[in-house]
């Protein structure tokens, strides 16, 4: 469906970025790739006993996928960060660690708020919860954005040579003052 979906949108003139659990063999992945222009892929934990409780299935194939995708296409990696399930100090460390060591610094990373829904009624994602794991990861990655939550500031990229704002987000606004039409920061920076 989505490799038969691709073809006819890329026919069309158009673009194609699935987001995905990172879930599939090799083979269809190896065929899907070509065929799309970006892929933004969930990395729920880094450890095998939350993909088994919360999501019934297995972290390896997981990270195998995300190792496959990466500089193959321009990828972005999601967090959704569940308090008491996948917010402790040290598997944030690790998770940070393993996405810098995997897929560079430079990978885009969302942090996203867990709401309650459906049959998990888990309290809400705090507002502290999201900037202690922003804390975290920037330690490792340039590129680290909240989500599902509105905290000023928190979705915007920031030049990693001069630490100035070049795109600004509001919910839905985006403002790219700060960057030149090639995408590079509008400071000269090197």
């Amino acid at each position: 469906f989505l490799r038969d979906d691709s073809q006819r949108v890329r026919k069309a003139g158009g673009k194609t970025v699935p987001v995905t659990d990172a879930y599939i063999k090799p083979a269809p992945l190896a065929d899907l790739l070509p065929l799309v222009d970006a892929v933004n892929s969930d990395v729920k934990a880094c450890n095998n006993q939350f993909y088994k409780k919360m999501c019934g299935g297995k972290l390896e194939p997981v990270l195998e996928t995300v190792k496959y995708v990466t500089g193959k296409v321009p990828l972005e990696l999601t967090t959704l960060i569940i308090p008491e399930a996948n917010d402790a100090i040290p598997e944030l460390e690790d998770l940070a660690a393993w996405i810098s060591d995997t897929c560079g610094r430079s990978v885009p990373c969302h942090l996203t708020a867990y709401h309650p829904s459906y049959h998990y009624h888990r309290a809400a994602t705090t507002e502290a919860h999201l900037k202690n794991a922003r804390y975290i990861f920037r330690k490792k990655l340039d590129y680290v954005y909240i989500g599902n939550a509105n905290i000023p500031g928190s979705a915007d990229t920031v030049c990693v040579n001069c630490r100035k704002t070049v795109i600004k987000r509001v919910i839905f606004d985006v403002d790219t003052g700060g960057m030149n039409p090639d995408g590079t920061c509008a400071n000269a920076c090197p």
